[in-house]
């Protein structure tokens, strides 16, 4: 299952292109995609056409927040393809505290949360992401470790020391800039002019 948003930066296209390898191992397995809007759905649907896999995909639209639990509580496993941004998507907290096996691309959005004790980090193709879709879904003693170190990261992530200690960085971040913009000389720029020499 993939849950998010649809915008071309998530990579939805890469995951399609995986989709085929995985059924050559897996031909049971389904592809569900939740959170798109009509104009992207199409485009996937006649993406997954051409790659001859639109039968074994399933394309919906988004859905309030509070449904998405439900779907990701289905899955047997859970991906993000995205390969490009620095900020690290929103649902993979949601991914992590879902019970299920992770399947992300080792790029600089996703392990900046993610590390191997808690995601299949897979290279950012469509290779890569086709061989840890297939090592989630077919190594249980993986899937329950992963599940388990997922419980981990969300506890150091979103405890309360987590956030004090997030919370006093910032401050102390604004208190040093503040401390610098105090140390810095004052600098008035005068409105008097010195009247022009007359020769």
């Amino acid at each position: 299952v993939y849950a998010g948003s649809f915008v071309a930066l998530q990579a939805l296209d890469l995951l399609l292109e995986a989709l085929p390898r995985v059924l050559a191992s897996l031909p049971e397995v389904r592809l569900l995609l939740v959170g798109g809007a009509e104009p992207q759905l199409s485009q996937l649907r006649a993406l997954a056409t051409r790659l001859g896999i639109c039968e074994r995909v399933i394309l919906e639209q988004a859905h309030p927040q509070v449904e998405i639990s439900a779907y990701l509580a289905a899955a047997d496993a859970l991906v993000s393809p995205r390969v490009q941004g620095i900020n690290p998507p929103g649902k993979l907290l949601s991914y992590l505290s879902s019970g299920r096996p992770v399947v992300a691309t080792d790029t600089l959005v996703h392990n900046q949360l993610l590390t191997a004790d808690c995601a299949v980090l897979t290279r950012p193709d469509a290779m890569g992401l086709a061989d840890g879709l297939v090592l989630a879904l077919t190594d249980p003693a993986l899937a329950a470790r992963l599940t388990e170190g997922s419980v981990r990261v969300l506890e150091r992530l979103c405890s309360k020391t987590s956030r004090d200690a997030a919370y006093e960085e910032i401050a102390s971040a604004v208190g040093a800039v503040g401390a610098h913009h105090r140390r810095r000389p004052l600098r008035l720029a005068s409105s008097h002019h010195s009247a022009p020499h007359r020769h």
